[in-house]
């Protein structure tokens, strides 16, 4: 392959990259939407505990699984372009930042709906299903961040490439 055919993977897999990190950002809108529109709360420890249930669903894996085009596609963008122009690796090295941070993110809203889980009923293993799903978000969320990680880090060196 040569230095121009790899430059064009690379831009093609960051635009697609991008867009289903735009993609997984309207799922996660939806959600605060939804939980915003909650007047009253049908869950034990009321309102709030019924918001922080709608918007950590986004954290669950069959919603978490729209995001991994978004991440596979900035990994594998990264790579290819290594070795290429040093603005396009600076963007592809942004949309890992962004995968990253998306995936900090859902760990945060998976571990504030597992405690909302125990919150919301006295025996929180009643809702094991529940706590089991966002622990299936979050193992996903800590593979992503590994995959963003490795790839930002020069074997060389073993220090961070990208700002």
């Amino acid at each position: 392959m040569t230095d121009v055919d790899r430059e064009r993977w690379a831009r093609l897999l960051d635009s697609v990259g991008w867009t289903f990190v735009v993609v997984y950002l309207l799922v996660v809108a939806t959600q605060i939407k939804r939980a915003s529109a909650i007047t009253t709360g049908s869950f034990e420890d009321g309102v709030w505990g019924q918001r922080i249930e709608f918007i950590s669903f986004a954290s669950l894996p069959q919603n978490y699984v729209t995001f991994m085009p978004a991440a596979a596609s900035a990994v594998i963008g990264a790579v290819v372009a290594t070795g290429t122009k040093v603005a396009h690796e600076r963007w592809s090295g942004r949309l890992i930042q962004v995968v990253a941070g998306i995936a900090y993110m859902v760990v945060v809203l998976a571990t504030v709906g597992i405690v909302a889980v125990f919150f919301r009923t006295p025996d929180g293993l009643s809702d094991f299903g529940a706590v089991l799903n966002r622990v299936g978000g979050i193992l996903m969320s800590v593979a992503t961040i590994r995959l963003c990680n490795a790839v930002t880090k020069r074997p060389e060196s073993d220090t961070t490439v990208r700002p």
